[in-house]
């Protein structure tokens, strides 16, 4: 037969030890403990998504400057872009080619 994983909780407070499986789980499980502990516990979530805000906020924001500035950057050169060239072309190329 097929090896099987079960996966358990374990659930620890001062005042009691909880082995379960995750369906198990529920609020008389979960009741002893400690109401500070669970506190403590949302107020981690909620700041580490607040990073995660904070964080994808700062590299929105510069990653906009970098784009604008790469449009300054072909206006400014926009005098070199003679018909035929294939300067956009060579431009899209050169620039996927960087990311890598």
């Amino acid at each position: 037969m097929g090896e099987r994983i079960i996966t358990l909780l374990f659930v620890v407070s001062e005042k009691s030890c909880i082995f379960a499986l995750p369906n198990q789980i529920n609020m008389e499980l979960t009741k002893n403990i400690d109401k500070e502990y669970l506190e403590w516990i949302a107020e981690l979530r909620k700041r580490y998504r607040q990073s995660h805000i904070k964080a994808a906020v700062k590299v929105n924001s510069e990653m906009l400057k970098f784009y604008w500035s790469i449009g300054k950057d072909i206006t400014d050169r926009q005098y070199e872009n003679k018909y035929g060239t294939h300067f956009y072309e060579n431009l899209s190329r050169d620039l996927t080619f960087l990311k890598s």
